[in-house]
């Protein structure tokens, strides 16, 4: 349980008991009906959001958790995800409110400043800053792997399926890990690989990913900067859940076409969003979603070419799927 009182009160104990002997339905209404007469009683809540997740509710099990997290003194230092947790109650303008002050306390914190533009949608930016990304990452390494595992996540599978329809893994190719991560991607390619090269701006996930001990070099470097300087160096870019961090696509996508050689292929996923005023939308979570029209006409006005497009589902949010696209598309031979 979050945050439980070492001893609950006598109904709780009684309703903790009824969970552990499978009762779960009347377990439920039990603790509906203790929250109605004790709204604000954080055991119950998280109990119940709890139980809720173990039902695969898992929705309405955030509504519950997000309540009790709110109410729990030790949770005031962490504005991001009090903010977090006052939006999916649908309490935006507390949301705004809490990243608001948080900036103003610490004005040049990067995920402050990119929280407030994605919760209020003023000041949104073209792509999250570096020190956003090295920051969240860095913080998540030690579980990212796991969570991933978690929330069903498979880009990196997909990946490797699209490589073994191509060819035998021979060995035969230059390929980069775009947005590296932790490395879950590399094992899975290594075999196609003639050389292996992954880049990520956090340090804390290149450790991770060093001791897979499949990449021949690691770099700590922002992506678009990275594909700059190499051009036409690499058979094949991955880009595994790193464009959604890019706003506006079109210089990654110019870079990516520069670093590959003619012939090459760029295969990278999207999270899926309606039609957006600039073709991409900046979503409270902090991450970009794309409009497929957008993605379509930014390659081809980059010069890709025999562009496919897989629906997939990318993770699940709250017990819900993620809808993106995987794409591949072609730098043309000369």
């Amino acid at each position: 349980m979050h945050g439980q009182p070492t001893v609950l009160e006598e109904p709780l104990q009684h309703l903790r008991a009824t969970i552990d002997r499978g009762e779960h339905a009347h377990a439920e209404s039990g603790l509906r009906a203790y929250l109605q007469q004790h709204p604000d009683d954080i055991a119950a809540l998280d109990m119940l959001g709890d139980l809720l997740a173990l039902l695969h509710r898992d929705l309405e099990a955030a509504e519950f958790i997000c309540r009790a997290f709110l109410l729990k003194p030790e949770t005031a230092s962490n504005p991001k995800m009090r903010g977090l947790a006052c939006y999916v109650l649908g309490r935006k303008d507390e949301a705004i409110a809490i990243y608001r002050d948080w900036l103003a306390r610490e004005p040049d914190n990067p995920v402050a400043r990119h929280m407030l533009a994605a919760c209020s949608g003023d000041g949104v930016p073209t792509r999250a800053t570096s020190e956003y990304v090295s920051h969240i990452f860095d913080e998540y390494a030690p579980v990212f792997d796991q969570r991933l595992r978690g929330l069903g996540y498979c880009i990196p599978e997909h990946m490797r399926d699209i490589l073994a329809a191509r060819a035998a893994p021979d060995a035969q190719w230059d390929i980069l890990d775009g947005g590296c991560g932790t490395g879950l991607l590399g094992p899975l390619i290594r075999p196609w690989c003639r050389t292996l090269t992954g880049v990520d701006l956090s340090e804390g996930m290149l450790d991770h990913a060093e001791k897979y001990d499949c990449y021949d070099t690691l770099h700590c470097e922002d992506l678009e900067r990275f594909l700059a300087d190499r051009p036409e160096q690499f058979d094949i870019i991955c880009i595994a859940d790193t464009l959604i961090y890019f706003g506006d696509l079109r210089a990654v996508l110019h870079e990516a076409f520069t670093a590959l050689h003619p012939g090459g292929t760029l295969m990278f996923n999207t999270e899926r969003c309606p039609q957006a005023p600039n073709g991409y939308l900046l979503e409270v979570n902090g991450r970009f979603k794309h409009a497929s029209d957008y993605v379509r006409s930014t390659l081809a006005e980059t010069g890709f070419t025999d562009l496919a497009a897989t629906d997939i589902s990318i993770r699940s949010e709250l017990g819900v799927p993620v809808s993106g696209e995987l794409i591949c598309a072609i730098k043309p031979a000369l």
